[in-house]
């Protein structure tokens, strides 16, 4: 019967085994899932016949994305970090999440309660990330998974969103908004006032067809990341120029028309977007940005406004301690995931 009850998600770190679950269990408020096992059908052509007359199933495995609104707890943060690759340090609950230099990202068992029963994805990784934020509405996350084929459905569980040891702290939380987050260029100590939207995706490009081998019909070993890709579009209140007031650093109109474009470095952040819910606040901070050429217009209905999209690259500037493209401060408000606030995620 179906039941509000009954639907849930859950994930937990794997360990040294791919496939198989090591920490703990954090569940989480997801708006909607889609996770879904596919596979190919191969099929048997002679020439004696008109049609195929035997097939088989090729390779299956599970895709599919989790879209949620993002907040300040560890079942957002375990899935930063199985996109980002590592937790260099943590203090007070403050994760500096870096890029992997190594090519082996976390992998994840993923629960789904579906009114019914369970279903299980096992060998879960995070392919793309999706940040988003706009006037009037919550921040929203979007995260692509793939993974092993599905496991045979079981028994429903009892989730649990508290906070605590081995919990994910998300019903001690509200979700991140858009009236305490904000857009910073180039380490400018203040906020642009012209940020109207955002969104930023991270794109791992996972190697799919070497995870497989001879023997099995799903992946046998985690895909391993191939050329990372960061980009994303900012849009502004208005078209900024030289002359607008109040500009605090933002990427201008002529700027990104003239001949060569617009490239900015920096080795505190060419771009800070930071989310808040008020009290807890976290960052996403690029070091090298290339803005792409802005869309603007008018019409006879609608104010004019202006956008670009961007893309991240790797700073390689001896300022940098270690050279980076994108880092995110990741704050969580749970005082108790692992075995204490300062647990590393590599060891929930």
């Amino acid at each position: 019967m179906a039941s509000f009850a009954n639907r849930y998600v859950s994930i937990a770190r794997e360990g040294a085994t791919y496939g198989t679950a090591a920490g703990a269990t954090l569940y989480g408020f997801v708006d909607d899932e889609n996770l879904k096992q596919t596979y190919d059908i191969i099929e048997r052509n002679d020439m004696s016949y008109w049609a195929a007359h035997n097939s088989a199933v090729g390779k299956q495995y599970t895709e599919g994305d989790l879209n949620f609104v993002l907040q300040a707890d560890d079942f957002c943060g375990m899935l930063m970090y199985a996109a980002m690759g590592g937790d260099d340090s943590v203090s007070t609950g403050q994760h500096w999440l870096k890029e992997k230099s190594t090519n082996d990202l976390a992998s994840l068992t993923v629960k789904v309660g579906r009114d019914d029963k369970e279903h299980t994805f096992k060998g879960m990784m995070v392919n793309r990330m999706s940040i988003s934020a706009t006037i009037g509405e919550y921040v929203t996350a979007s995260f692509s998974l793939i993974g092993q084929s599905e496991e045979a459905t079981g028994a429903l569980s009892t989730p649990d969103w508290g906070v605590g040891n081995n919990k994910s702290g998300a019903n001690a939380v509200d979700g991140f908004h858009f009236k305490d987050s904000s857009v910073r260029f180039m380490a400018d100590s203040d906020d642009s006032v012209y940020i109207r939207s955002f969104t930023i995706e991270l794109n791992n490009n996972l190697d799919t067809d070497n995870a497989c081998a001879l023997g099995s019909d799903t992946f046998t070993r985690k895909p391993i990341m191939q050329r990372r890709e960061v980009s994303g579009t900012l849009e502004f209140t208005r078209p900024l120029f030289s002359s607008t007031s109040s500009l605090n650093n933002e990427p201008t109109y002529d700027e990104m028309i003239a001949a060569g474009g617009l490239e900015d470095a920096n080795t505190t952040y060419a771009v800070k977007l930071l989310l808040s819910d008020g009290t807890n606040t976290s960052e996403i901070l690029l070091y090298n940005v290339r803005y792409e050429a802005p869309a603007a217009g008018v019409s006879g209905r609608d104010a004019e406004t202006m956008t670009t999209g961007f893309k991240a690259y790797m700073n390689l500037d001896s300022g940098m301690s270690t050279p980076q493209a994108m880092q995110i401060v990741w704050d969580t408000a749970n005082t108790g995931a692992g075995s204490g606030v300062d647990t590393k995620y590599d060891s929930i």
